[in-house]
């Protein structure tokens, strides 16, 4: 077992937003504004205090195949070509890109010529740590129907592979080994001063969920607090109420 297979073995034993928390990471590679208010409300609900006019999101577990890690166990795996590219924003349908097996493929030419596309359909498809989503093609007719997809040519041990990714489907195989490298992608290992730290993929996830989950704790410190503060009249309870009743079975105790 490698040490990102323990760590989702690790994750599976967290409480339901904890291991929603883990799965966040891993995708985008920190946590958001958005994501800090969703987990807030998982952690209420899973402890009896949901709030019925902001209804928890349901937690999403992390999974294996969903992450960029290594799925060729061991085997060399090299990207030769993606095509078969339809609804894919402005693209030309069926399309192709090949790359040399050994060296460095250019791809260049004017703005607004496609080459981002490209890029977001190999991050997607690649589980890179940060994804764009991929739209269609906004002159289509049926825009809603047309789903992007494209298919890679993957050399695995000399074998040739095809691979179908389609947005928003299931990761394909042997992707989850090409790591796919932007300028996005780099903000993940920037830290507040913009110095360049390298950390194994990972690995980050600990003191990503720790500053987390201290986050979520001074957030509910505060609410407990301006709970605390607030004075209720019990006076003006009805007396044929069944709290009224409760309240005159309680003593209260001095030293």
């Amino acid at each position: 077992m490698n040490v990102i297979e323990e760590i989702f073995a690790w994750a599976k034993t967290l409480p339901k937003w904890q291991g929603d928390a883990v799965r966040r990471i891993f995708e985008t590679g920190e946590i958001s504004l958005e994501d800090n208010e969703d987990i807030l409300l998982m952690v209420k609900e899973e402890n009896g205090l949901s709030d019925p006019e902001k209804p928890a999101p349901i937690p999403n577990p992390i999974l294996a195949d969903e992450m960029s890690q290594d799925t060729s166990k061991g085997h060399k795996v090299c990207l030769k070509s993606m095509y078969g590219l339809f609804h894919v924003n402005a693209l030309e349908p069926n399309q192709s890109l090949d790359f040399l097996e050994l060296g460095v493929t250019v791809v260049y030419g004017e703005n607004a010529t496609g080459k981002s596309s490209y890029s977001r359909v190999l991050k997607s498809a690649c589980r890179a740590r940060n994804k764009e989503k991929v739209f269609s093609n906004i002159y289509e007719l049926q825009q809603s129907e047309n789903i992007p997809e494209a298919k890679f040519l993957v050399l695995s041990d000399g074998n040739q592979k095809e691979v179908k990714w389609i947005e928003n489907g299931e990761a394909p195989n042997y992707m989850g080994s090409i790591a796919v490298f932007d300028s996005r992608c780099a903000r993940v290992y920037l830290d507040e001063a913009n110095d360049v730290v390298f950390i194994p993929y990972g690995l980050d996830v600990f003191e990503k969920l720790a500053h987390l989950c201290n986050s979520l704790k001074k957030r509910l410190q505060r609410e407990l607090e301006i709970l605390q503060e607030i004075k209720f009249d019990f006076s003006k309870i009805e007396t044929d109420t069944q709290a009224c009743k409760k309240l005159k079975n309680i003593t209260s105790k001095t030293d």
